[in-house]
């Protein structure tokens, strides 16, 4: 049951919606999940006979009592019936089916795998609205297992300024097994705090303390109240003559992350300090006569306490679909596409020089140059020379794709930039997009498409012979 209530309480409900967990010990213990909202509540009602097996139920009204549920003794086996002595489910909960858990993933037959060689630089936008991403700005991507086993991180998403809808992702694909992965945006536990701290002294009283324990060394530190250490010190020498208020000021603006400022129509110091602590500890900065390597021998000030309390949760956002990671591929290529800065094309946000880079099963076919003539005349009447425009013209096709990725491919092909296999090329005509006509037999394909169309390498120069197949 405590391992139930820990799994349910590593979830995060979605915004608008509440959760209650309430187990019941009993001969035949049973346990109780509501996840509701204002005009809909599902509950999830388990039952350890053995083996836990669980039923759900819905409602249309967002109720949240479910004590009706009650009237069943732990000794009834599940599934509770619609009706219970000719009297409807109170507070009108429908019996929806039974639910089971499964520890792998279903995957539909007709998907496609986007290929992936270790090594690749990977560039794309993510849609926050389907990654569950709304309200973040930064997230980390990392390389899961088909069933979320997380294995390593492998980028970082941000939000651009300007860019309100999708984050940017980049990722570098790692060397792992062959076989069938998913990209997963995630955050991790957060482990520091960025803490402030600020003291004002009057200069007189500091520079007094100082001088009177020359020489000795005046010092600055970050003390950890919890464990009672001293967690960093920075350390400078008193001589005998004393400190001025400028070397005081120059010597605490060499410590990273201080600021500090003398007043000298007010006569005081103030000192700030930016610093990042671990969790879970209380912190103060203090000004301390020390030795040379800053160990604490008689405090001047110390500032009260903050404490660093982080949230440890791991949170997982969103999964994409497979990847399929092959060393050995030979047929896959990179895709490169983008529009002019800070624009939009084809639904995706374009700043600061940003494009997208992936790979995708496309490949081409039936090259041929074209050359076109540019002929005109002066208003003299006078011919200019032919001016030959000469690009390569090849036919490129895809893999059988999905149809999210068919759609993606298509928007990809109509942006101003397009860089296929380091080649940059102009979509030439229709863009077909071509099914598998088998209405006899079920295929395992039949919601597969290809994505068909003519291309044009720019700039392509051939060889200097009549001969183009020599």
């Amino acid at each position: 049951m405590t391992l139930i209530d820990d799994y349910f309480n590593t979830f995060t409900a979605p915004d608008g919606w509440t959760y209650t967990l309430s187990p019941s010990y009993d001969t035949y213990n049973r346990f109780f999940c509501l996840l509701s909202r204002d005009d809909r509540s599902f509950l999830f009602i388990g039952r350890y006979d053995g083996a836990w097996i669980w039923q759900r139920f819905v409602n249309e009204s967002g109720s949240t009592d479910f004590s009706y549920f009650g009237a069943y003794v732990s000794t009834e086996q599940l599934p509770y019936a619609p009706n219970i002595s000719t009297q409807w489910i109170y507070g009108e909960w429908y019996d929806y089916d039974f639910c089971e858990f499964n520890y792998g993933c279903y995957v539909s037959p007709e998907f496609y795998a986007m290929p992936a060689i270790p090594g690749d630089q990977w560039q794309f936008n993510v849609p926050m609205d389907e990654a569950n991403l709304i309200g973040k700005e930064t997230a980390q991507v990392g390389i899961f297992k088909e069933d979320g086993q997380f294995i390593q991180n492998i980028g970082s998403a941000y939000l651009a300024s300007g860019c309100f809808s999708q984050m940017y992702a980049s990722v570098t694909i790692p060397a792992v097994a062959t076989g069938c992965y998913r990209l997963g945006m995630y955050q991790p536990p957060v482990t520091t705090c960025d803490l402030q701290f600020f003291y004002l002294i009057d200069a007189p009283t500091f520079l007094a303390t100082i001088n009177a324990a020359s020489p000795n060394y005046l010092c600055f530190g970050i003390y950890d109240e919890t464990s009672s250490v001293l967690v960093e010190g920075f350390a400078t020498y008193i001589p005998v003559e004393g400190l001025t208020e400028t070397d005081i000021v120059n010597f605490a603006n060499t410590i990273p992350g201080m600021t500090a400022f003398y007043n000298s129509e007010a006569n005081y110091f103030t000192f700030t300090w930016d610093y990042n602590v671990r969790c879970n500890a209380s912190y103060s900065m203090k000004s301390y006569i020390g030795d040379v390597d800053a160990s604490i021998i008689e405090d001047i000030w110390t500032t009260s306490a903050q404490e660093c309390v982080c949230n440890d949760n791991y949170y997982l956002y969103s999964l994409s679909n497979i990847i399929n990671i092959d060393a050995s591929d030979c047929f896959s290529t990179m895709l490169e596409f983008w529009s002019d800065n800070n624009s939009m094309a084809e639904g995706f946000e374009y700043i600061s020089d940003w494009k997208q880079k992936v790979r995708i099963g496309l490949n081409g076919g039936g090259a041929k140059p074209v050359i076109e003539e540019n002929l005109y005349r002066q208003s003299n009447g006078v011919h200019k020379r032919p001016q030959n425009k000469q690009d390569l013209s090849v036919d490129l096709h895809s893999d059988f794709l999905d149809e999210e990725t068919q759609l993606a491919l298509v928007d990809a092909t109509r942006h101003p930039y397009l860089v296929w296999n380091q080649k940059p090329i102009f979509v030439k005509g229709d863009i077909e997009v071509a099914t598998i006509q088998d209405f006899t037999t079920q295929s395992s394909f039949e919601t597969l498409a290809q994505v068909k169309f003519q291309a044009l390498i720019q700039g392509f120069q051939p060889k200097n012979s009549s001969c183009l197949t020599c």
